[in-house]
């Protein structure tokens, strides 16, 4: 099964705005994403931002990370229901 790869890109300058958007976005992937589901995300944020985001108390998945290169993945498990 393939999916289609969504990427987010941001000319807006307001940085509330862009925290509000991914947290939006972030939300609706978890809502549907499947139990047992797994979303990674590719990025050069650094780990001690992007993990107080996807590691939030309000997210019921698993959250890990692993540099690869100059890259940090990061790698959401939704337990199963």
């Amino acid at each position: 099964m393939y999916y289609r790869i969504h990427v987010l890109t941001y000319t807006n300058h307001s940085y509330m705005y862009y925290r509000i958007h991914v947290l939006t976005y972030t939300n609706h992937l978890l809502q549907v994403l499947a139990p047992n589901g797994v979303y990674i995300n590719v990025s050069y944020g650094e780990p001690a931002e992007r993990m107080k985001h996807f590691s939030r108390p309000d997210f019921v998945w698993v959250a890990e990370h692993q540099a690869v290169g100059t890259y940090h993945m990061y790698k959401m498990t939704k337990p199963p229901e």
